[in-house]
């Protein structure tokens, strides 16, 4: 009896290791976004106005550029992982020591391999994630990506610069960056995506002659997750929430941002995916609306109506869509359109909002209107599949 049993326990408990590691890998995949909203933070403590939008340009031009490339080489996962850490070390070092001397120039050298970084990064998350987590948490992983994982980052950097210093702030960014390449070179689970070792034009060319409308909805999504106006709260953070409080209205908001995306994953097995980014896109198209009638002192209470908007469905449902409105064959390509999409929508940004400006604010609202209907008309419901297939 003790024989059966040891034998019956042990392939189990190989399989159970197996998991668990799966899943802790793909939590540090998604970790790696809290060095993105790091980085977006660090943005907001130049000293210049011109500096935060010449950086915003440079993040978002940059990261079309390192989301290209890592579809173009195909790196095993983890040694793409390692790879977006060194650039962030290496570039969060060299701002450390230039900080206090930056210049315009200075901000385009740091924060182009910055946007490097991170379009690689996005790239690679959601396609990691997928396959690495198990079905139990998946879809949660896939949906904390913006909420969770770049809201964290946000949280982080800001109490770190407020309640210590800011060259703590920044060693936050350095050590996780280390702390995270460390754990992906030596016990990440490696994976080799199974759309193959080398670019395939032959897999783009597949989503666009069989997958148009896949690829039309993340492209809309995508842009919208970008553009909907929530980088107008991002940027311009320290305008909006400052007084002697600030610290602690940053703070709930950006915790009511976290509770509201998991609130929305709750929501998505309830209402479905299409519902969600139906409302979302109409109550962020009111968030615009409210911002551009409204004087800058209210707008910190409009965020938190914009943030509940945004966050229920803009801000995580269209990762999650990624992964299933693509075949596994062209994951990564599909990845890549989308994660092209999204910083776009975050170059529209760096181009037409301002914290004075309000063409920002009617430019966002004529898209999300624009993208709203066509999800209503052309977009079908995802939830339930098991796996991705074109629309």
């Amino acid at each position: 009896m003790d024989i059966n049993t040891n034998e019956t326990t042990l392939p189990l408990n190989k399989e159970t290791t197996r998991i668990t590691h799966s899943n802790i890998s793909a939590v540090v995949g998604l970790m790696h976004c809290l060095i993105m909203g790091m980085v977006f933070q660090s943005s907001t403590t130049l000293v210049e106005d011109s500096f935060i939008r010449n950086a915003a340009l440079c993040l978002f031009t940059a990261a079309v550029f390192g989301n290209l490339l890592a579809t173009l080489i195909k790196l095993e996962c983890t040694a793409s992982f390692i790879l977006i850490d060194s650039i962030f070390s290496t570039v969060t070092a060299a701002r450390i020591y230039f900080n206090s001397k930056m210049t315009l120039l200075l901000v385009v050298l740091l924060f182009t391999p910055y946007g490097v970084a991170i379009g690689y990064m996005m790239n690679i998350v959601p396609v990691y994630i997928l396959q690495t987590a198990s079905d139990k948490y998946r879809v949660l992983l896939l949906n904390s990506i913006g909420g969770l994982g770049i809201v964290g980052g946000f949280i982080l950097f800001r109490n770190a610069q407020d309640l210590i210093s800011l060259t703590t702030a920044f060693g936050l960014i350095l050590g996780t960056s280390l702390l995270f390449g460390l754990f992906m070179g030596l016990a990440g689970k490696r994976v080799r995506l199974n759309t193959g070792r080398k670019f395939d034009l032959r897999n783009l060319t597949d989503i666009f002659s069989n997958g148009p409308n896949s690829a039309a909805i993340i492209i809309l999504a995508m842009v919208s997750n970008n553009y909907a106006g929530i980088n107008y709260i991002v940027f311009n953070s320290t305008t909006i929430f400052k007084d002697s409080n600030a610290l602690l209205v940053f703070n709930l908001v950006n915790f009511f941002a976290q509770f509201v995306t998991y609130l929305g994953y709750l929501c998505t097995f309830k209402f479905g995916r299409k519902q969600l980014m139906l409302f979302s896109s109409a109550a962020c198209l009111v968030g615009n609306l409210a911002f551009l009638l409204s004087d800058i002192r209210y707008h910190r209470y409009i965020s938190f109506f914009f943030i509940l908007s945004y966050n229920l469905g803009l801000g995580n449902i269209p990762f999650v869509l990624t992964c299933e409105v693509f075949p596994p064959h062209v994951l990564q390509e599909g990845s890549m359109i989308g994660s092209s999409a999204n910083f776009l929508g975050g170059l529209l940004f760096s181009l037409t909002f301002s914290s004075t400006g309000k063409t920002g604010f009617i430019v966002s609202m004529v898209y999300l209107a624009l993208s709203g209907l066509y999800f209503a008309v052309f977009m079908k419901e995802t939830k339930g599949q098991k796996e991705g297939k074109y629309q």
